[in-house]
């Protein structure tokens, strides 16, 4: 594919998580906080019923779906089970590939871009495995 040519000569993000030590790790968060929200889209629940469920008060929910703030893996499963989810903890090799799953709605959205699922797969492990260019 034509996108997958031109990335071959883009660093994307790897010089400036090569700068910033613990840059990856805090990026990690933001996309656990990102998809706790997008859980509670999906479920059509308030942050204020969610919040309630819980147990917390808004401002905490808050914290931990901004992305700003260390989330421990029990702030993670009482989310994601307040919302009737679960969530698995893969631990690999940083040079092997990631194992993906996609969603419905990812599938559809791809199908209709004419990128299939092992193409994107690819794509998420080449950016990976980029070395940062100095």
């Amino acid at each position: 594919m034509q996108w997958r040519k031109s990335m071959a000569h883009k660093p994307l993000f790897h010089e400036l998580i090569a700068a910033h030590k613990d840059l990856a790790e805090e990026l990690k968060t933001v996309d656990v906080a990102a998809d706790l929200t997008l859980l509670l889209h999906h479920a059509g629940m308030s942050r204020e019923d969610l919040a309630s469920n819980l147990g917390w008060s808004t401002d905490r929910l808050s914290q931990v779906l901004s992305g700003n703030e260390n989330i421990t893996l029990q702030t993670i499963a009482a989310v994601a089970g307040s919302l009737g989810h679960t969530f698995d903890v893969v631990f690999r090799k940083k040079d092997a590939p990631s194992i993906l799953s996609f969603s419905d709605e990812v599938r559809t959205k791809l199908a209709e871009l004419g990128i299939t699922e092992t193409d994107a797969a690819a794509a998420v492990d080449w950016s990976r495995t980029q070395a940062p260019t100095t």
